[in-house]
């Protein structure tokens, strides 16, 4: 189990949070190693979210918005049954996107950093079939390339 998440210890042995936890941890190394940064989340299992604790970190607004994001994203679709149309019609990637397409007015950093943290980027849940990972890493791709075109 990831280091940066706090939770309470007593909610295990839990399937749902095990997997919450398991799913959180994955994603949440990824963004820290893409930001080169050291967040800190805590899970509220009355909600089944993540909230960060980390308040010293120069992506702070951005991580609450794509890395808590997509984490609280995937855990809420975990029992969705038309995950697949959900994928198809490209409604995670797309409010990434709106996410950067919202703040980058601003300046050109943001496209820098949708760039640096949703290339190649394939969101973790276990309930992904491999097929569904390579469609989400493939759209992200594309909107990467537009947010390109910023910088």
């Amino acid at each position: 189990m990831n280091r940066n998440i706090d939770f309470n210890t007593q909610i295990l042995p839990n399937t749902e949070h095990e997997l919450n936890l398991g799913l959180a941890s994955k994603n949440l190394d990824e963004f820290n190693k893409r930001t080169e940064e050291n967040f800190r989340i805590a899970y509220i299992e009355q909600d089944k979210k993540f909230i960060r604790v980390s308040h010293d970190t120069r992506y702070k607004h951005y991580f609450d918005t794509y890395c808590l994001g997509t984490i609280n994203w995937f855990i809420m679709m975990r029992n969705q049954p038309e995950i697949q149309k959900w994928i198809d019609e490209k409604i995670y990637s797309s409010r990434m996107f709106e996410n950067f397409s919202n703040n980058r007015l601003h300046s050109n950093d943001e496209a820098r950093l949708f760039v640096k943290l949703f290339q190649d980027f394939t969101p973790y849940a276990e309930y992904l079939s491999v097929e569904q990972g390579n469609q989400l890493k493939e759209q992200l791709n594309e909107l990467c390339e537009l947010a390109a075109d910023y910088i």
